[in-house]
């Protein structure tokens, strides 16, 4: 085992020993001022290059505390990133508020939170859960939450009542969800027995307001039953509307409608008018329209109906007689219709008629 002595101005002496072994090792200085450093001493490197380190809790004296290491664009290992790890939540750009049973990521005042059973995800804004109650993040803006929940299998959206004040408790009520049956709520999280509700309890409000703003070929809403014939059932509704007391008006499958009081109005006001002329005589082109009983095609009862044949109608009074379409688009089927208001008045001329040739008589025998 070989040995180098140093002897110092002080008096003392340093050792340098080697290893007692039969190979040759050469340990080479390099050529420039320098410092030894032994293992058992605390040092600082400078530009070394660690192969392979083993760090064990090591400290950094500087950046952000719970800051996620990273590479930075020199390739040098920082924490003062926006990345905030509190061993359970990762804020972006943020430290994490102290959630409570939930594993969050949070940017700002917008997050995503795990239910601690991993059951639940919400994505909110504005607001935190400190395992008791949700609190508002801000001051001065709305909380609101999307949450998707795997057990039930429903999509629900909430909004908070009010603006509040960072630190304040949140109420929240449902704007809208989405249950597993693909049943959807709008301002409601009851089910009317309908595959959409909807709600408001706002003055002068419509629950649902639809625009189709095509200039040429516009349509509106489409009702079809299509699992099958409903022609003769006077049981299912179309649209059934009503008040907290009584029924109102139906629309039945079969084309009836039903209201509680006959006593509708059609506007007929002569500000809203022109060309307004006396009708035609409507007497003998009446008395030419055969008044007949039939049943549908498609009616299942034998209980008849009463009525006018369009076509005889049209062959005398075609200014009586219009079409629809009863078909699809796909397949139309075009029929001839009735213009039953005109009609009706068509009578009034006839009664008319029928009165003046009875006052006409009744002035000849003197009665």
């Amino acid at each position: 085992m070989g040995l180098l002595v140093f002897q110092q101005s002080g008096g003392g002496t340093i050792n340098v020993q080697g290893t007692n072994t039969s190979s040759v090792y050469t340990w080479t200085v390099p050529a420039s001022t320098d410092t030894f450093a032994g293992l058992a001493t605390t040092q600082t490197l400078t530009n070394k290059t660690l192969t392979s380190p083993v760090l064990t809790t090591p400290t950094l004296t500087s950046g952000t505390n719970n800051g996620i290491l990273y590479a930075n664009g020199s390739g040098t290992i920082t924490n003062s990133s926006g990345l905030i790890f509190d061993g359970a939540n990762l804020g972006v750009g943020t430290s994490p508020s102290s959630w409570t049973g939930f594993t969050v990521i949070q940017d700002k005042s917008a997050s995503i939170a795990v239910t601690s059973n991993g059951n639940n995800v919400d994505y909110s804004i504005n607001r935190y859960n400190n395992g008791t109650n949700d609190i508002f993040y801000q001051t001065g803006n709305y909380a609101l939450i999307y949450e998707q929940a795997s057990g039930s299998g429903a999509h629900r959206w909430y909004t908070s009542t009010a603006t509040g004040t960072a630190g304040g408790t949140i109420s929240f009520t449902q704007a809208m969800a989405l249950d597993n049956s693909n049943i959807f709520y709008l301002n409601t999280s009851t089910n009317n027995s309908a595959q959409a509700n909807f709600y408001t309890s706002t003055a002068n409000y419509q629950v649902g307001y639809f625009i189709n703003a095509n200039a040429s070929t516009p349509n509106g809403i489409v009702l079809n039953f299509s699992g099958g014939n409903f022609g003769s059932n006077s049981s299912q509704t179309y649209i059934n509307c009503g008040d907290s007391n009584n029924a109102r008006m139906k629309v039945f499958a079969n084309g009836g409608i039903a209201n509680y009081s006959a006593n509708n109005v059609n506007l007929s006001d002569e500000t809203i008018k022109k060309d307004i002329t006396p009708a035609k005589s409507y007497l003998s082109i009446l008395n030419q329209i055969p008044v007949v009983t039939f049943l549908f095609d498609d009616q299942t009862d034998s209980e008849t109906n009463l009525g006018v044949i369009a076509q005889s109608v049209k062959a005398v009074a075609p200014e009586l007689v219009g079409s629809m379409d009863i078909g699809t688009k796909e397949t139309p089927n075009v029929k001839l219709a009735i213009y039953e208001t005109d009609l009706k008045y068509a009578m009034l001329k006839a009664i008319q008629e029928l009165s003046a040739q009875v006052a006409a008589l009744q002035a000849k025998v003197g009665i």
